[in-house]
């Protein structure tokens, strides 16, 4: 099959199953507003045949006929979008409803509008978590159509195998070590905003450890006020599992509140997978509902309103009770039984046969790309790449491969006594 993802700010959930989908042999193409999984992720993107930048609406409704399929991450005007232009064509849309805003105070009934449009009228709706789907069908009303759980489990290749682990930095009940991977914030009114939470822990004699991309300044004043809060930066994804192991339990301490409960009850996050995979307990707080469903199903941890409720439950002896297989849950085999066969039921996956060679246009002063291809009648052009905002989308991958031919070309000239490399900020900025 051929695959659009959509999103504005490509996630991590998109990119495993990016990469799940290329291995099982299907195209993956993502349409993207930010840069998000190569600049702030720091993730490889070879997964994706073709990135490309979304700069207009029109821009979708003319390569849409390319694609067997355009699934949709989070947005949900997005969807309706979609919905709008293949509405009579081959092409089927997904939505990916990776978190749901609509019963919060902070929705509107625009927001209300675009979700009930994406969550009842798309041929397939694809939820994180039970949790999340119940939300949906409560706010939005009953689904027309199917709807599947696609939880957002880590890649095999990222699990390590026993012997890979490492030993424990604590390994005294007194010197017990808490990890927290993921995003930071300042914002009281944030799932994530944790100073609180980090400050009783470590006032208690806790030591921890957070992996996260950046250290704002209120994080960074508990990183200089707490000898026992150890900040360590970004991992990379592809060792971040085998880098959690070596801690004594995970934490997912989110704040929930009126402004974001939809969203925090039925988010299903990835770090509850990663430490689960690790082989670490989990120590949920108590209330949110898709994680404290999850853990307690299967035994993966406890959960804590307090820290004096959390100590008990955080003994050496009680830890001993979470006994799991850390290979149970990955995204290849989610996105083999349950995503791609659902795929595979509202699309038809057509063939298309590539019936021009690649050839260069020019449009203005830019040079494009064009290949032709035609199937069942229909006859679409997909642009590799272009600049000008009229050309509505411009290939990443492209542009990556110009900037490097490029920089050849200036060192080549650099040894002849050309005018060499432009300046890195010069390159960057391109």
């Amino acid at each position: 099959m051929k695959i659009l993802f959509v999103q504005n700010e490509p996630c991590i959930r998109n990119w495993k199953m990016a990469m799940a989908l290329t291995e099982a042999g299907h195209e993956v193409y993502l349409g993207q507003m930010e840069n998000t999984l190569s600049s702030k992720w720091k993730l490889p993107v070879d997964c994706y045949k073709e990135i490309f930048y979304l700069t207009s609406v029109v821009g979708l409704s003319y390569i849409a006929p390319y694609f067997d399929l355009i699934h949709v991450h989070e947005a949900d005007w997005w969807t309706g979008i979609a919905l709008a232009i293949t509405k009579g064509s081959q092409t089927k849309v997904v939505h990916g409803c990776n978190k749901i805003t609509v019963g919060s105070q902070t929705s509107n009934l625009n927001g209300l509008a675009n979700s009930i449009v994406a969550n009842t009228l798309s041929p397939l709706a694809v939820y994180a978590s039970e949790v999340q789907q119940i939300i949906a069908e409560t706010q939005v009303g009953e689904h027309q159509s199917n709807y599947i759980i696609v939880r957002n489990y880590p890649l095999r290749i990222h699990i390590p195998e026993n012997k890979d682990l490492l030993p424990k930095v604590s390994k005294e009940d007194d010197s017990i070590s808490l990890v927290y991977v993921g995003s930071l914030s300042e914002d009281r009114l944030s799932s994530r905003y944790l100073i609180d939470e980090f400050k009783d822990l470590l006032r208690v004699g806790y030591n921890v450890y957070c992996y996260s991309e950046n250290l704002s300044p209120k994080y960074d004043q508990i990183s200089r006020g707490y000898r026992n809060f150890y900040f360590m930066g970004h991992c990379k994804y592809a060792n971040l599992i085998r880098e959690l192991s070596q801690y004594n339990i995970g934490l997912i301490p989110f704040q929930k509140n009126a402004m974001n409960v939809s969203v925090v009850d039925g988010e299903l996050s990835s770090q509850l997978f990663e430490y689960v995979s690790a082989g670490v307990p989990v120590a949920c707080r108590a209330g949110l509902a898709s994680h404290a469903k999850f853990i307690t199903d299967y035994n993966l941890g406890f959960l804590y309103s307090t820290p004096e409720e959390f100590i008990p439950k955080a003994h050496i002896d009680n830890r001993k009770k979470y006994v799991f297989n850390r290979f149970k849950w990955t995204m290849e085999d989610e996105v083999k039984e349950t995503l791609v066969p659902n795929y595979l039921a509202i699309s038809p996956n057509y063939e298309y046969t590539k019936i021009g060679l690649k050839e260069m246009l020019t449009f203005k002063e830019y040079a494009i790309e064009l290949e032709v291809f035609e199937g069942q009648g229909l006859e679409v052009g997909l642009y590799g790449r272009g600049h000008d905002m009229d050309l509505f989308f411009e290939s990443y991958m492209a542009q990556e491969r110009m900037i490097a031919n490029e920089t050849e070309k200036e060192e080549v000239e650099s040894e002849v006594g050309g005018e060499g490399i432009a300046k890195r900020g010069d390159e960057e900025n391109c």
